[in-house]
């Protein structure tokens, strides 16, 4: 633990002798506090942490604390009584936020892909007639084989159809048919001579409770409208606000990416802040012998392309920005149980989430620490997300994973969080730009998980 002393100035700080080296100190030197030596642990008070602050349980006392950043020393900390938790990053509403060591997943789905079991019979010349309709097009063919033909070289027949877009992959006794896709997909087939097909998505449960047998395309539907009695938020195109107003899309998260790529990626004539558009740095600093609008705008910033480019950042926190009380601010937890609860059937025949980036976030677990069991965390909500990357917090968060055996954050990856925009797209971190954005339900990014502590 940490020894405490209070000093009035500098220079009675620099002075005193009370510091017995070899310990570690935390000094409040007039309204500052100086943190010294090695694994200083303070309290888990909102008063006392930092961003990147290393938040850790001491499982002698079974109490969370955190070790301060930049203080942290492996081969000084019994590792037996103190176990890490995350990394603290922020607080909302009155609970600190923790982001977890590492990704439960750097490659997964918002929501899971269309499946179809085909059964063959390969005892006798078979064949079907099939339509296949996805992403707004809708395509149709013939597959036939004779007798004594594998499921692998029908599945090989059916992959080779034009416009099939879908994988087919022969397994025991079956064929799986995968299908990815922005709108409602399916796949049915008519004419049949021993052929029969399942649609995966009819089987499903929430909490384990068989729900009716209807086709659900998770990826192209919003969850409200599949799930009327789940009590999801619901589905939002306006998420958060930038720090200058003017609604969600084109928000930066991480200003240095957001500027690195806008510098030559923005367009070279005036644009309005009310409107999309962001204007690169050296149509911006041109602006500086303009007239009108361009100029006005260039004044508003005095000449600073960075204050521009801030003023665009998501604003936090935001729980009620210009009256409008934003879904998903503060119940990313709520909403990731809601999607960890539904089920359905994959590619084997397997109960899987129809979720799966914020299932896996939900049976998230540290060991030993209740706290940190699963099902206290959850896929960031849009907020969270936006806190994490912030500059001075991501540059905190990433110092301490890297010195306690983390996974850093990247600026350059993709992390999902659990808004969802409309049926067929999901709020996630872009590192193309450093901003929050939204993509298809089917793409395969990372989910990491986040924890809402109580403060002590």
């Amino acid at each position: 633990m940490a020894n405490f002393h209070k000093y009035d100035t500098q220079a009675e700080y620099a002075a005193a002798t009370d510091r017995a080296s070899g310990e570690s100190h935390v000094s409040m030197v007039g309204s500052t506090i100086v943190n010294d030596g090695v694994n200083i642990i303070v309290p888990f008070k909102e008063c006392a942490l930092d961003k990147g602050d290393i938040v850790i349980r001491d499982l002698s006392l079974s109490k969370r604390f955190a070790i301060k950043k930049g203080s942290y020393v492996a081969a000084a900390l019994d590792t037996t009584r103190y176990k890490v938790i995350g990394y603290y990053y922020g607080a909302v509403s009155g609970k600190g936020r923790v982001v977890s060591k590492a990704s439960v997943s750097t490659s997964i789905r918002w929501a899971i892909n269309h499946i179809f079991h085909l059964t063959c019979d390969t005892s006798a010349d078979g064949g079907f007639h099939y339509s296949v309709s996805i992403n707004g097009t809708t395509r149709s063919g013939d597959i036939s084989w004779s007798n004594g033909a594998t499921l692998a070289s029908i599945a090989s027949s059916i992959n080779g159809q034009t416009g099939m877009s879908g994988t087919a992959t022969a397994k025991t006794g079956y064929i799986a048919l995968s299908f990815a896709s922005y709108t409602d997909s399916n796949f049915t087939i008519s004419s049949a001579n021993g052929a029969t097909l399942d649609d995966m998505s009819k089987q499903c449960k929430i909490n384990g409770v068989a729900q009716t047998e209807t086709h659900r395309s998770f990826q192209a539907a919003t969850v409200a409208s599949l799930f009327p009695d789940l009590g999801w938020a619901g589905a939002t195109t306006a998420c958060y606000m930038k720090n200058g107003g003017n609604g969600s899309y084109r928000t930066g998260a991480n200003l240095a990416r957001y500027m690195a790529y806008w510098q030559t990626n923005g367009v070279s004539t005036y644009a309005a802040e009310t409107g999309t558009d962001i204007i690169n740095k050296a149509t911006f600093e041109s602006f500086a012998t303009a007239t009108g609008d361009s100029k006005a705008l260039y004044d508003k910033y005095n000449g600073s392309w960075a204050a521009y480019m801030a003023n665009r950042m998501m604003k936090l926190p935001d729980l009620n920005a210009g009256g409008v009380d934003y879904m998903y601010f503060d119940n990313g937890l709520e909403m990731t149980a809601k999607l960890a609860s539904i089920t359905t059937k994959d590619e084997n025949g397997d109960w899987v989430p129809a979720y799966p980036a914020a299932a896996a976030a939900y049976g998230y677990a540290v060991a030993d620490v209740p706290e940190a069991a699963a099902g206290n965390w959850n896929l960031p909500s849009a907020h969270e997300m936006g806190m994490m990357f912030e500059d001075e917090a991501y540059a905190a968060i990433n110092n301490s994973a890297t010195a306690t055996g983390g996974t850093t954050l990247s600026n350059t990856g993709y992390y999902w969080t659990v808004a969802e925009y409309n049926a067929n797209l999901a709020w996630y971190y872009n590192g193309d730009y450093g901003a929050l954005h939204y993509t298809g339900k089917y793409g395969t990014y990372q989910s990491r998980p986040t924890l809402a502590l109580d403060f002590d």
